[in-house]
């Protein structure tokens, strides 16, 4: 590196004018050489040496490789369900819609769907005794518990409460029957001598035929059937 005074800078006369005579002269006059700062010296030479900077090669993986890697976030796996009695090997994912499950891995179509919300009650089964919206609980909730669908009550249609049903023309479209029929059933599971008020404030669900006063009294016809 080579430090030098412009031109005219050391002729002078001035003080430290570039003769080497003024102060703050020092070994900078006209023409001289200074030394290299060793700071410079060394970033010049890392400078040089280093490695042209290059991004990181993409790993590649294969088919297998990629499942292996998805495996531990992956929650899709077998599991049995207990559904009227029957023990059904369920390949879904757990977390799918009791529902959904019923109809589509097990084959059973009685149970139906309509809100989706859990509202309108059309998608009733039982769990473990229990009237239970099946659009919306995960199907995990009842594994390792007995689930009864509209096809469990009965497999011809003789049970106290579908032929209490028959009697008062209860169903009109029927698409929500199921539902209410299986709410019905465990209300009187659970008081087999229900009062209106009971039947209204247990079975709420929609019915869009309007039949509520027929369905009110077919419940107090089959309460009347199941205790004989």
């Amino acid at each position: 590196m080579r430090l030098t005074i412009g031109a005219g800078a050391g002729t002078g006369e001035g003080e430290g004018a570039g003769t080497g005579e003024g102060e703050g002269a020092g070994d900078f006059g006209a023409g001289d050489e200074g030394p290299v700062p060793q700071a410079a010296t060394n970033n010049i030479n890392a400078n040089a040496a280093a490695p042209p900077t290059r991004r990181p090669a993409r790993r590649s993986h294969d088919r297998s490789t990629i499942l292996e890697l998805l495996a531990p976030f992956s929650h899709r796996a077998g599991f049995d369900l207990t559904v009227n009695g029957s023990v059904h090997r369920v390949d879904a994912d757990p977390q799918t819609p009791l529902l959904w499950v019923i109809r589509d891995h097990v084959g059973l179509t009685g149970t139906k769907f309509s809100c989706g919300i859990g509202q309108c009650g059309a998608c009733t089964v039982h769990i473990d005794g229990r009237a239970i919206r099946s659009c919306s609980v995960p199907a995990s909730t009842a594994i390792g518990k007995p689930i009864l669908t509209i096809e469990g009550v009965s497999p011809d249609g003789s049970h106290p409460i579908q032929m209490a049903w028959k009697e008062f023309d209860a169903p009109q479209c029927g698409y929500c029957q199921s539902g209410m029929i299986m709410a019905a059933l465990a209300l009187l599971h659970d008081r087999p001598q229900p009062t209106d008020a009971d039947i209204d404030s247990r079975v709420t669900n929609a019915c869009r035929c309007g039949t509520y006063q027929r369905v009110r009294q077919a419940i107090h016809l089959a309460a009347d059937l199941m205790r004989k």
